[in-house]
């Protein structure tokens, strides 16, 4: 080292010892005389520069040490020159300083400089690049969804407070976007991490088309779940609103690429405008009821908040817990409607349909109920309860009728089902071969493959499967591809319509033909004029139900009808 003596300071011991200790912390120590010369440095100082120990040597000026760190892409990101001048700076201003400095290899330093009284300096260094990586990571932990990079509930929240402000007021739409069956989806993938792993994937894709469409002054925040929430500012509403919300749907119509499958995806969305109804406060609650609204008409849909919705929200709250109140108190009961054999005209089967007798609203009709139940998830254990009911009550009847059970999107969709089945069979004595599961084209719609595996394997315990309401769906023909269905049920739509209807007339024709050619059954639904009956008679249809052969009746009437018991004319 030149001429040390030369230099005052801190006692080289005390600052050598200082040094040793800070190795050990792992934090970088160096002195500087007053001519930028290294006095000394340690261990540490080397190995944070990426520098072999050897490579720093006491009298190496902080210009060749800059020099040094360049080859080892170590350099400041600033010019070499101009972080050489600016460390002299710092140095003559005689004062503790502390700055982070970027480095070219893409870490962070946190250098702290204390002026030594010959112009002279100490520094210590400190890599806090993870430090920071977590800091940023925890910020945006607060301001954006972890999942998918949007707004996260935080930002949406103090967004909604700020255009509630007096004096901010402008235009404002809330917009609230939900994934139809993204339930039953996730199903699909499995379970496990990859599942999840393939799942947040997946919600990635849908906030990405999102994003492209949401438009730049728009707020766009992952609410939860398969849920988002746009808030338009400043825009011609409600025509913007409507605008948006039809892009959204738009982007998310085409296919999606999931764990190695091909899925398609729709949207409900509920609209707010806060120039109605009372501002901003209250338009995420009330796109809410307009989402429940568009999802409980079948989805896919775009509706604007009304304020009957509020009312009707109360309805269904109340009738949900009377619903889950009527489950565990037995208010449910089987009405059992039957089928007649149009060539025998004798009553072969019953469908059996769950009714509610509310001890105060008296019977509730099932188009009240069985949607909300399946809102609820209370569908499965509704339809569990039908099942074995109605297996363990038929199964003691004469001439061996034959007993439909309606299945659920839902109760398909889980992978119990089978079991569940079994179950009822065991538990009841029925033979497989009397029980038919009736399901709808909703059943396939949303995960066909997988909805058809389960299919088969309850066709394989040697029940039934039949189509109800035939001919009203887009895929009922590709199904009948896929799928070996017993029996196929001509929707009431169609049966409604005859003899008068040329329409109608073609397409139960066409339907009854088709049964024909792949040998499958057929049966007429809401059949109610002799006309009716005889048509379906003569073009071959093999059975017929409706209230010209007999209502839903209690299971007690039912057995009466079908033993010859009861007085009910059948139609000749």
């Amino acid at each position: 080292m030149d001429n040390p003596t030369a230099v005052t300071g801190p006692d080289p011991g005390v600052i050598a010892d200082a040094a040793a200790a800070l190795d050990q912390l792992g934090l970088a120590l160096s002195v500087f005389d007053g001519e930028s010369r290294l006095r000394l440095a340690n261990e540490a100082f080397a190995a944070i520069y990426r520098l072999a120990p050897g490579q720093v040597r006491a009298g190496m000026t902080l210009a060749e040490i800059v020099a040094l760190r360049e080859a080892a892409n170590t350099g400041p990101a600033m010019a070499a020159r101009d972080y050489v001048a600016w460390r002299a700076r710092v140095a003559q201003a005689a004062q503790r300083f502390e700055s982070r400095v970027e480095l070219r290899d893409g870490r962070s330093l946190v250098i702290v400089h204390q002026s030594l009284p010959d112009g002279g300096w100490v520094s210590t260094h400190e890599d806090v690049t993870e430090r920071q990586r977590r800091e940023l990571q925890s910020r945006q932990l607060g301001w954006n969804d972890p999942a998918t990079g949007l707004a996260s509930n935080a930002v949406l929240a103090a967004r909604l407070e700020a255009l509630a402000r007096p004096g901010a007021e402008m235009p404002v739409a809330v917009l609230v976007f939900d994934i139809d069956r993204f339930k039953s989806v996730t199903q699909m993938l499995g379970l496990g991490l990859e599942a999840r792993e393939t799942t947040q994937a997946l919600l990635r894709q849908i906030a990405e088309r999102l994003s492209k469409v949401a438009g730049g002054s728009a707020l766009l925040a992952r609410l939860a779940a398969d849920r988002f929430v746009l808030v338009q500012t400043g825009e011609t509403q409600p025509q913007a609103a409507r605008t948006a919300a039809w892009a959204m749907q738009q982007a998310l119509d085409a296919p999606f690429e999931a764990g190695g499958r091909r899925l398609l995806l729709h949207a409900s969305v509920g609209i707010a405008l806060a120039a109605e109804y009372g501002g901003v406060g209250a338009c995420l609650a009330r796109a809410d009821l307009a989402l429940l609204r568009a999802k409980s008409e079948g989805g896919g849909r775009i509706r604007f908040y009304e304020p009957e919705m509020d009312a009707h929200h109360h309805r269904s709250q109340a009738l949900e817990m009377d619903l889950r109140h009527a489950l565990e108190n037995g208010e449910f009961e089987i009405h059992y409607q039957p089928f007649l054999d149009l060539l025998t005209n004798e009553i072969v089967g019953f469908e059996a349909l769950a009714r509610w007798r509310h001890p105060a609203r008296g019977m509730v009709p099932p188009t009240d109920f069985i949607p909300l139940a399946e809102q609820t998830g209370l569908i499965e254990k509704l339809g569990s309860w039908v099942l074995e009911t109605a297996c363990r009550t038929v199964a003691l009847w004469p001439g061996a009728p034959s007993i439909a059970v309606n299945l659920s999107p839902v109760q398909v969709r889980n992978p119990m089902i089978v079991a569940t089945v079994q179950e009822a069979l065991r538990r009841s004595g029925l033979e497989a071969s009397r029980l038919e599961l009736e399901i709808t084209e909703g059943v396939l719609l949303c995960d066909g493959p997988g909805s058809l595996a389960t299919l088969q394997r309850l066709k394989s315990l040697g029940v039934r499967i039949s189509m109800d309401d035939f001919g009203t769906g887009y895929s009922s023909l590709g199904y009948l591809r896929n799928f070996a269905f017993d029996r196929i049920k001509i929707d009431r739509s169609f049966v409604s319509g005859l003899p008068a209807s040329r329409d109608c007339a073609a397409i139960v024709n066409a339907i009854l033909g088709l049964g024909r050619s792949l040998g499958i059954a057929v049966t007429a639904e809401g059949v109610e004029t002799t006309d009716q009956l005889e048509r379906m008679r003569q073009e071959g249809c093999d059975e017929a139900q409706g209230y010209l052969i007999s209502r839903p009746l209690p299971a007690e009437q039912a057995r009466a009808l079908l033993a010859g018991r009861m007085a009910q004319a059948l139609p000749a």
